[in-house]
């Protein structure tokens, strides 16, 4: 991250925050409108302390939009315009490569309708989807972190029972606090389709990381170790994951696992009436 001009300046501070997600909103807007925002006009009111934070979040959405287009930008093109800024467009081209490199699949093919345009959010491109839900990598635009939004596949075609499933698991994981647990930040709609923003974990699944090849006997150990205590966590709240498997174990960049994917989750003692006799509950093996 840029570190701010001066100490003064506080990235987080909810005026200056939303001043600039605004912007960026706007920035955005104007290129879903086809036209071609110049970054300038978006600075002449953003001096001093908060010029390369909005320098820098503006120059990775240009980058992306214009990569969507099948344009090739370079730093020299807007080294041209800011020719005093060299470390923050060199700061934005490596955050725009590291998302376009670690992303699957960068592309949205399959997904109901354009690509979602949710307020707020730069959503950058798929990572994966399963039968209910497809999850997005994106960056958060006011506070400036790469997340994770999960939004149900059938959007309005969704039946309630998909709707209830995918609110179930956003209670279920709000409850639970544990390091080995995908956090859910918050829970949002958008033209009618709920999403929520998770916590973005960069190392990929467990299931992308097994190949057939044994592990050491003390690093599966300790990936169980970490993964019981979770589900141990789960447990106390009385909440049964019910679809555990490698695919919903996501890793870290240092290999921590985190459970995640909680759609069928239950909990005990609540009857919420989403399990019909001879449903088939999980992934059949």
């Amino acid at each position: 991250m840029i570190e701010p001009a001066s100490p003064e300046f506080n990235p987080t501070s909810p005026s200056k925050v939303g001043r600039l997600e605004r912007a960026c909103d706007r920035f955005e807007e104007a290129w879903k409108a086809g036209q071609r925002p110049t970054i300038a006009s978006f600075l002449t009111d953003q001096e001093g302390q908060e010029h390369p934070f909005m320098l820098r979040d503006l120059l990775v959405l240009d980058i992306a939009y214009r990569r969507r287009t099948g344009e090739r930008p370079a730093p020299e093109d807007y080294l041209r315009h800011f020719p005093t800024d060299a470390a923050v467009i060199d700061s934005a081209f490596a955050e725009a490569s590291a998302e376009l490199k670690e992303c699957k699949a960068p592309s949205f093919i399959g997904f109901p309708g354009p690509v979602p345009a949710i307020p707020g959010y730069t959503v950058l491109c798929e990572l994966g989807r399963g039968g209910m839900g497809v999850v997005f990598k994106a960056r958060q635009q006011g506070l400036n972190r790469l997340v994770a939004l999960k939004m149900i596949l059938a959007g309005d075609l969704a039946g309630p029972e998909a709707a209830a499933r995918f609110l179930a698991e956003a209670e279920a994981v709000a409850r639970l606090q544990h390091p080995q647990v995908v956090q859910i930040y918050r829970i949002g709609d958008h033209g009618g389709r709920p999403f929520l923003e998770m916590e973005y974990v960069a190392g990929g699944s467990l299931a992308d990381r097994l190949d057939g090849t044994p592990w050491a006997a003390r690093d599966a150990a300790r990936l169980i170790e970490s993964l019981a205590r979770a589900v141990q966590h789960a447990h106390s709240f009385g909440i049964v994951h019910r679809d555990l498997k490698p695919a919903n174990i996501l890793l870290t960049i240092e290999g921590l696992p985190k459970l995640t994917d909680f759609g069928l989750a239950k909990s005990l003692g609540a009857d919420v009436g989403l399990t019909q006799t001879g449903s088939i509950i999980g992934s059949p093996r």
